[in-house]
């Protein structure tokens, strides 16, 4: 007797296996890119903070 509207428990749970693994590839893509951001932050704002040494130094150099 083959009935195809329903799954068996096995079927099941390789197709949950299966979906698992494709959001826990998407869960370390997401956190490479967190990663990536925050990296760029931090290197952003020292730059910023350089810039902002430099030409406060320039001022004061200048007076």
């Amino acid at each position: 007797m083959e009935n195809k509207d329903f799954v068996t428990h096995k079927e099941f749970d390789n197709a949950m296996h299966n979906i698992d693994k494709h959001f826990d590839h998407i869960d370390t893509k997401f956190a490479e890119q967190t990663l990536g951001l925050y990296k760029a932050m931090v290197s952003v704002g020292l730059g910023v903070i350089a810039i902002l040494g430099f030409l406060i130094t320039l001022v004061t150099f200048l007076k």
